[in-house]
């Protein structure tokens, strides 16, 4: 049995890849400051698998504890999920989203260079592609059109010279497209809150009459439909894709690059009216300016991962929107 550390592992993505790693037998523990999560997923967490992780209340750029915590669990690979990933909230408070997402990732190589952890699985971003054509290859040249997808990229680099340097790390980075849904218990989900960005979590709000209207950011884009494309895969899938990234890890040395994605897009409209179908309610939209560092199509190219993680995802669209709206209402109260 492995021992995980997953840092970030009360967030929306960390919590499911603690659920598949506790469900597969391994060994979990988890690091996460609540920042930006709950202490309740724990118990959530421990309500799906019977088994309660050990949790450490803890920045990961906290060089010293995150060295006896490495030690004192004995940790064969560590997940890296622990950053703030907001591109509106990056242009807002760009110095914020550099200490979160590149500084923190330091202090905690530098713990993992004081103990014998050498393999961390990396949590990036499909918008370190930047305004490449989709769909979105792993050897595509990266350019940032935000902070935060710069911090995505500065910290990819950062990893890459550090396996340059030392031929012992395993590093394997995972760029994610677009996570959307739920465990299906509807224990552990994205929670919708006011200043939700992402678009699930804004149509949630507006089926719980929370908010009016969907605001819908740009309607003029060069697609069929005039929204925007993006590539949605169910973070169930992807928490999968981690466990896969941990088997490759531990067998090879050096850097790698792999999308997690679905290889589909599908347009903002598109999801909506799924949403809407699953739910049985209309979902009332306006129309938006587009945002700064949106692009009109992102998909990713799954070749890579399919070729060397052996996985692919196996969740659609219904599943994608059921899933996410189980959740909001038993965590709204059935409604």
């Amino acid at each position: 049995m492995k021992n995980v550390l997953v840092t970030g592992g009360l967030g929306y993505i960390g919590s499911h890849v603690c659920v598949e790693l506790l469900q597969k037998n391994y060994n979990v523990v988890v690091v996460d400051d609540l920042s930006n999560s709950r202490y309740e997923v724990l118990d959530a967490i421990e309500a799906i698998t019977h088994i309660r992780p050990t949790f450490y209340q803890v920045n990961v750029g906290e060089t010293e504890q995150m060295t006896e915590i490495l030690q004192s669990h004995r940790i064969d690979v560590v997940i890296h999920l622990a950053a703030y990933k907001s591109v509106e909230g990056s242009i807002k408070n760009p110095q914020l989203f550099y200490d979160n997402n590149v500084t923190c990732l330091q202090g905690l190589l530098q713990a993992m260079q004081k103990t014998a952890c050498r393999n961390i699985v990396f949590s990036s971003s499909a918008t370190v592609y930047g305004k490449n054509t989709a769909p979105y290859v792993e050897t595509m040249e990266l350019s940032a059109v935000s902070p935060y997808a710069q911090t995505k990229i500065d910290a990819e680099e950062m990893l890459q010279n550090l396996c340059k340097a030392d031929d012992s790390w395993s590093v394997v980075v995972l760029r994610y497209f677009n996570a959307v849904g739920a465990h299906k218990s509807g224990q552990i989900g994205e929670l919708p809150t006011e200043d939700a960005h992402n678009l699930f979590p804004c149509m949630s709000l507006v089926v719980l009459q929370q908010k009016k209207r969907l605001k819908l950011y740009g309607k003029d884009y060069n697609t069929p439909d005039g929204t925007a494309i993006r590539d949605y895969v169910h973070v169930c899938d992807l928490a999968k894709g981690h466990l896969a990234a941990i088997d490759y890890s531990m067998s090879r040395k050096g850097f790698d690059a792999i999308n997690l994605g679905t290889g589909i897009g599908y347009s903002v409209l598109e999801m909506l009216r799924g949403y809407e179908a699953i739910c049985e309610r209309q979902i009332p939209y306006e129309v938006a300016e587009q945002r700064p560092g949106d692009v009109a199509v992102m998909y990713a190219d799954v070749t890579k991962a399919r070729e060397k993680l052996g996985w692919q995802a196996e969740l659609g669209l219904e599943e994608m929107c059921r899933d996410s709206w189980e959740f909001v209402r038993i965590f709204h109260g059935g409604k």
